[in-house]
This record gives C-alpha cells, sequence and structure tokens, in this order.
C-alpha cells in the first residue's frame, strides 16, 4: 500500500476506521501514510479527515456524497494540508445541508475546483477569489440565490475557465477586472437570468461565450457582447454559442 499511487473507492463501500485497526498493531509500528499516493476518489466517511491528513501529496481528490456527514467542516479542514492538491471535485447529494466555506479551507496551489449540489450562496464566490492559482471553476447546481453581485475588490487573478451551470440567478453585477484573465465562460439552465455583464466583452482575452437553456435576455446580451468586440477590431471572441431553443 505505501507504493501505490492512484486510487479509486467509491459506491459508498464501507470504510474502517483506521485508528482502530492501528490499536491492535505493536506500538513499535509507525501509522500508515500514503506519501506516493497522487490520486484520490472516495466517498465520504467519518474517518475521512483522518485519511487525507495521511495522504499529504495528493495532486487530484474527488470527494463524493461529501455533505452527508454532519461534521461536514471538519471533514473539510485537512484539505488545506494537501499543499500539492491541484484538482479538487466535491460532490454533494442532491438537497443536502449548506455547505459552509471558509478562506482557509483550501490549499493555495489549487487550479480546478468542481462542485456539484454544495448548496452555496453566490457570496461565497469571494473565498474561491482568493484562490491565487484558481485556473478552471465548475459549479453543477452549487450556488443558490437571485442575485450575484461581485465588488472591485473581487478578483479571480487566474481563472481561465468558468463553467456554471442551473440556479436561479437573476442579476449578476460584475466587471471585466473581476474576470481579467477569463478566455471561456459557460452558462446553463439559467432560465431568469436577466443579461450577463455587458464589462464582460472588455476582457480581451475572451474566446468564447457559451449558452443553453438560459433566458433569452442572456442569450441577447451574450450576442450584444461579441458585437461590441467586433466593431472594436477585437476578434479574439471567436464566437457565442448558443442552444437551439433557450427558454
Amino acid at each position: 500500500m505505501s507504493e501505490i499511487r492512484h486510487l479509486d473507492i467509491r459506491w459508498s463501500i464501507h470504510m474502517p476506521n483506521s485508528l482502530a485497526t492501528e490499536s491492535y498493531n505493536s506500538i513499535e509500528e509507525q501509522p500508515l501514510f500514503l506519501n506516493n499516493l497522487q490520486t484520490l476518489v472516495l466517498c465520504s466517511s467519518p474517518y475521512l479527515a483522518e485519511i487525507l491528513r495521511r495522504t499529504p501529496y495528493l495532486n487530484k481528490l474527488t470527494i463524493l456524497d461529501e455533505s452527508r456527514h454532519p461534521d461536514c467542516p471538519a471533514i473539510l479542514d485537512p484539505l488545506s494540508l494537501l499543499q500539492e492538491l491541484e484538482t479538487l471535485t466535491i460532490e454533494a447529494d442532491l438537497g443536502s445541508d449548506l455547505m459552509i466555506l471558509s478562506r482557509d479551507i483550501f490549499p493555495p496551489n489549487l487550479k480546478q475546483l468542481k462542485l456539484s449540489y454544495a448548496t452555496l450562496q453566490w457570496e461565497d464566490m469571494v473565498v474561491l477569489a482568493n484562490l491565487p492559482n484558481l485556473e478552471v471553476l465548475k459549479a453543477y447546481s452549487a450556488f443558490e440565490g437571485t442575485n450575484w453581485k461581485l465588488n472591485e475588490d473581487v478578483v479571480f487573478q487566474k481563472l481561465k475557465y468558468l463553467r456554471l451551470q442551473y440556479g436561479g440567478l437573476e442579476r449578476w453585477e460584475a466587471t471585466n477586472d473581476n474576470f481579467s484573465m477569463l478566455e471561456q465562460l459557460l452558462l446553463y439552465g439559467f432560465r431568469k437570468l436577466e443579461e450577463i455583464p455587458q464589462s464582460i466583452g472588455d476582457i480581451m482575452i475572451l474566446k468564447l461565450i457559451q449558452i443553453e437553456r438560459c433566458s433569452a435576455a442572456a442569450v441577447t446580451s451574450a450576442k450584444k457582447i461579441q458585437q461590441e468586440q467586433e466593431s472594436w477590431g477585437n476578434y479574439g471572441l471567436q464566437g457565442v454559442r448558443v442552444s437551439k431553443s433557450p427558454d
């Protein structure tokens, strides 16, 4: 086990208590640390925090059904210890309790983050903006609320790819300074969204806006962004892709 590099455990198999198991071993035997483990996929368990403490060099981590456990914040605390972690996926259950994010929960080297059914508020995006190396953010039914306003001091420093899928978002206020490095924006299932912030069009390196099953107003605003960029002679925006029948 000490040499294993990739481990995928899912489908809610029983996870034994590693501490209890070790108590039966010789007191001279050292606890098992998987220092070579780079990729880990597993379901939540009461012992998840201890497992993460013993896998300090993970590069990629997927936690399934995370918020089933009542001690959700305590389970996530060890994430900050994973200094080598670059890719993190947290997939909660539909209808799970509210997940609480703190500024110190994520490791600083995180580059890719995917959240599903996390039941977060749009204001929690401030926490994610503080991640200095985040390049890819995917959120699937992860945020709730009708308003998302980004103040000028909220800056995603390296975010290149933003995919938001489903939610009741109606009003989105942001400037190009909030997403200065954004190259691709993908929106799915925002049927009440009044518009995409027009200042998003001021992001000169923006290459793609993709919209599916969103409001007609959102589609119109995306096309207006493209037209404005072309009027300035900037053809960096490759196109606005829209579903055939936007809601």
